[in-house]
């Protein structure tokens, strides 16, 4: 269990913004065994490339890099740097489409690794201002050496005022190497200019 899933966002322009990231508190359980303690935090930008109005299909660049601030459980240790391109569209009845395609460079004891990982979700709005989702992610390998990853997700998602949104998750491992079950709770802030 991972909380809170913070993301703060601070415009710095018209296209881009600088984000601060974390996931904030974690706790594992593996083979009886219960490991607690922070997480590191994550520093990028993110650019945004293409908007759906003009060119049929919102599309970002998210270069970033991972700090050693966690605890010595979650922290690889050093600074490992990931570049995201991501893309959004809406499609009809109501649906939104996302998804993310990421190269990251993993520390461990041995040296660096690559990690590919692909991501889509499936969201739309509900009732009493909830919105809804449905995800899918998929990790070339979590650890050096390792076989993919496969995890499916779905929860809410809630807007608290102007640039701020709350929402919970829960989710499953649908091949071996992936967590059995995981559940998050999140809180994002974007900061609008005055």
């Amino acid at each position: 269990m991972t909380t809170p899933l913070a993301l703060a966002r601070i415009g710095l322009g018209h296209r881009t913004e600088l984000r601060l990231g974390t996931d904030g508190f974690a706790t594992v359980t593996s083979a009886g065994v219960r490991t607690s303690g922070s997480a590191d935090v994550e520093v990028g930008l993110k650019v945004r490339l293409l908007d759906q109005s003009r060119a049929g299909i919102d599309m970002a660049l998210i270069p970033m890099a991972s700090l050693p601030t966690g605890s010595q459980a979650f922290s690889s240790n050093a600074i490992d740097p990931t570049v995201k391109v991501t893309f959004a569209r809406s499609v009809p009845a109501g649906f939104d489409l996302t998804g993310n395609v990421n190269v990251a460079g993993i520390s461990d004891g041995h040296g660096r690794f690559v990690q590919n990982a692909v991501s889509i979700l499936v969201g739309h709005d509900l009732i009493w201002g909830l919105g809804g989702f449905l995800e899918s992610y998929r990790f070339s390998e979590l650890d050096r050496g390792g076989t993919p990853a496969t995890t499916i997700d779905w929860g809410v998602s809630h807007s608290v005022g102007l640039g701020m949104q709350a929402d919970i998750e829960a989710g499953r491992g649908v091949s071996a190497a992936a967590p059995d079950w995981f559940v998050g709770f999140g809180f994002a802030i974007k900061r609008r200019r005055p």
